[in-house]
């Protein structure tokens, strides 16, 4: 990927670095506009973020986007960008980690920085939008909720199988090669293609990923307790284990521990979700 990759100097501080087989000219020159001006389109969608991001999704050519801007927490934030890089970078390096050992994200157009007398006053993250994609929560609580009419919940349990052991497989994998995801709750993972029953899983929010030769325990209980964020009503218990023994087919360093995490999974979930009612509860 890296012999594809120019770097422009777009003007009024702003620096970006791009992938010029995926993000043309035409591209970079709307983006231009956007940055340099600091107004949107009318027909740019603003997506709900947290505080700290702006999230716009367009259309450009036939085909979609994301841009995401990272907005600085503060001074300390700001030193700490120019030593360990700011997020749309980590995003952006993270990303091509993932992709180098097989696994999906968005694909990564271009990633910029603005600085204002050498320091990083703002930064952005541009990727393809990822078409028929949902978030694992979103999806449990929506499209594959159980439903009362027999044949249609067959399938829906069908589906449900097979994601809960492609998930498994998938975070077995990622955490056998000692990458840890910064932020594993499970609308940041996408699904596509699930009614076809072969799933495809795409990893977003990528800027805090740490790769390590073994990953510590900690964060391998970290990423477990954010997907396990899901009330009983959403993802049965059976549908957990199924997830934690595909997890343990591609994890199988984790040996004798296995047990003890998993016990200390539910305890901490159960806990974490004490003022709903614990894992039984609901919102």
């Amino acid at each position: 990927m890296k012999k594809n990759i120019e770097i422009i100097n777009l003007g009024h501080g702003w620096v970006v670095e791009r992938d010029k087989i995926l993000s043309g000219d035409k591209l970079l020159e709307q983006l231009r506009v956007v940055l340099l001006e600091g107004s949107f389109p009318k027909d740019w969608r603003r997506i709900k973020s947290s505080i700290m991001t702006n999230l716009w999704s367009f259309e450009f050519n036939g085909k979609f986007y994301v841009l995401k801007i990272f907005l600085l927490r503060g001074f300390f934030e700001t030193i700490k960008a120019r030593i360990k890089k700011t997020r749309a970078q980590r995003s952006w390096l993270s990303g091509c980690e993932l992709i180098k050992e097989g696994f999906l994200t968005p694909p990564m157009q271009a990633w910029g920085v603005r600085r204002k007398m050498g320091l990083p006053e703002k930064n952005f993250l541009l990727t393809e939008f990822i078409n028929d994609a949902t978030g694992i929560f979103t999806l449990l609580s929506t499209k594959l909720k159980r439903v009362s009419d027999a044949t249609k919940d067959e399938f829906i349990l069908k589906q449900r199988r097979v994601l809960m052991k492609t998930l498994g497989l998938t975070i077995g994998r990622l955490h056998f090669l000692g990458i840890a995801h910064g932020d594993l709750r499970p609308d940041n993972i996408l699904v596509k293609g699930l009614e076809s029953l072969k799933p495809e899983i795409y990893f977003i929010d990528n800027e805090s990923n740490r790769r390590f030769k073994e990953i510590p325990r900690k964060l391998i209980l970290r990423n477990l307790v954010q997907l396990n964020m899901i009330f009983l009503s959403d993802l049965s218990q059976v549908e957990r284990m199924r997830f934690f023994v595909s997890y343990l087919s591609a994890f199988s360093k984790l040996g004798v521990m296995k047990k003890e995490l998993a016990r200390e999974v539910w305890a901490i979930t159960d806990k974490r979700l004490e003022k709903y009612g614990g894992l039984g509860g609901s919102v």
